[in-house]
């Protein structure tokens, strides 16, 4: 149902992890180990597609902001990456 933003599933924060660990990588020129990602919250939008809201943490004291569009085709685009968050700090 389209509308706000939701709280994903775990298993759905787990596939689009797995879908977008090559594009956050490449963005971030591997800066940060992407088997060492742990998703801290992912939010979902349905629109003409999902937006994906997800706060990743990257280190023990360190996190990124993604924000992601999934295509009706399943194809994902990396909209925004924000570095150097804290652990705690909201999207």
């Amino acid at each position: 149902m389209a509308g706000g933003f939701m709280s994903a599933s775990q298993e759905e924060k787990q596939r689009v992890l797995e879908m977008i660990k090559p594009l956050i990588s490449e963005k971030l020129n591997m800066k940060h180990c992407s088997d060492c990602f742990k998703v801290v919250s992912h939010e979902v939008q349905v629109v003409a597609g999902v937006n994906h809201k997800l706060r990743i943490q990257v280190s023990d004291s360190e996190c990124i902001h993604v924000k992601a569009f999934e295509s009706l085709d399943g194809e994902f685009t990396i909209q925004q990456l924000l570095e150097g968050k804290s652990l705690d700090e909201t999207f």
